[in-house]
């Protein structure tokens, strides 16, 4: 294999959980993100990537970031909604009081506490390949889960997770559903998911399988209560018309602990 020393390698209990190539503010962060797809490959050293959660590239105006095996075009930019949080950190750290895209960054995907989150909850395999979450997804997750437990002060029953077209919703339904199952499993906790069209179902169900959660498919309104009140499927999978079904049975569960996405 070739010769590479990455530019900044974080070591959390000695392992290697973060590679970044750094860059002067007149080189592109392409040419780090390029420098880290090459060194992940085979010929260089892909044992380095094999612990790394977060791949970072940066200069002092831009950062961009994927995981282990991201593809060049997937590093993304990150926007941080807790504006306020990430400014505390920057001014606590910067000895000269100036504060750079570069700093906030780092803060905001760095943070200890911030850093081990992503790891526990926002990095998952998608048919072998490893995705960890846009911002968007991240703070949909963290909100939908404050919602949950009460902690906005609103109507725990219920919101809206607003998205655009290919933004990844179904992988934003996989974490919420990874972090309810996990976070809430002495409560034996279960999701359902509803769509309106049967390649819509397939398609989902798929996607979980696909991260290694088994969704169960509602074949009939008697199944889909049958899968309900068994208890025995973490995520079931349903048509709405299937609904009306156990509606007009005028069947019902009263669990609180059943989560709908629709």
């Amino acid at each position: 294999g070739q010769y590479a020393r990455p530019d900044v390698v974080l070591m959390v209990n000695g392992i290697p959980l973060a590679v970044i190539e750094c860059k002067k503010s007149s080189v592109d962060v392409k040419e780090g993100v390029i420098q880290n797809v090459r060194n992940m490959g085979p010929d260089y050293i892909p044992h380095l990537f094999k612990y790394a959660q977060l791949v970072l590239a940066m200069n002092p105006n831009k950062v961009v970031y994927g995981t282990c095996g991201t593809s060049a075009d997937y590093f993304v930019e990150w926007r941080e909604d807790d504006v306020d949080w990430q400014k505390n950190i920057c001014e606590s750290c910067s000895p000269d009081g100036r504060i750079l895209e570069q700093d906030r960054i780092t803060a905001s995907l760095l943070d200890k506490k911030r850093f081990l989150t992503l790891i526990h909850d926002y990095i998952l395999y998608d048919s072998n390949i490893k995705k960890i979450c846009r911002h968007q997804q991240f703070f949909a997750v963290e909100n939908a889960m404050k919602r949950i437990d009460g902690l906005d002060q609103k109507d725990s029953t219920g919101g809206v997770i607003w998205h655009t077209q290919g933004s990844g919703k179904s992988l934003t339904m996989v974490m919420v559903s990874k972090y309810i199952l996990e976070t809430m499993s002495a409560l034996n906790p279960r999701v359902v998911i509803v769509t309106d069209r049967k390649e819509l179902d397939k398609q989902i169900a798929k996607t979980f399988a696909h991260t290694r959660l088994k969704p169960a498919r509602a074949t009939s309104g008697k199944h889909l209560l049958e899968l309900i009140n068994a208890g025995s499927a973490d995520i079931i999978t349903s048509i709405i018309n299937k609904f009306n079904t156990v509606e007009s049975c005028g069947l019902k569960n009263k669990s609180r602990d059943i989560f709908v996405f629709v």
